[in-house]
C-alpha cells in the first residue's frame, strides 16, 4: 500500500472586508494556506493544484468531497 498525503481544498464565501477564499489543508502536517480566488479557473481544485506547483508538490489524484475537494499526492512536503 502507497502512502499518500491528502490536502483538503475548500472555498470561503466572501466577507464584508474580504473577497471569495479558497483554503487548503494539509491533513499531514495540520497546516493551511488560503488564496484568494482566481476566476480564471473554473474549479478551485485546478488552482490549488496549480499553487501547490509552485512548492514542488505534484497532484496525481482530486476527488470531491462533502464541502470541496481532496487533492492527493506522493509528496510529503509542506504547502507553505
Amino acid at each position: 500500500m502507497r502512502n499518500l498525503h491528502a490536502i483538503e481544498v475548500k472555498m470561503l464565501s466572501a466577507t464584508d472586508t474580504k473577497g471569495t477564499r479558497i483554503k487548503l489543508t494539509s491533513y499531514r502536517f495540520g497546516t493551511s494556506v488560503t488564496l484568494a480566488k482566481d476566476y480564471e479557473y473554473d474549479c478551485s481544485a485546478y488552482q490549488a493544484s496549480d499553487y501547490l506547483k509552485t512548492v514542488g508538490i505534484i497532484v496525481f489524484g482530486l476527488s470531491e468531497a462533502k464541502q470541496g475537494w481532496i487533492l492527493t499526492t506522493e509528496d510529503f512536503k509542506n504547502i507553505k
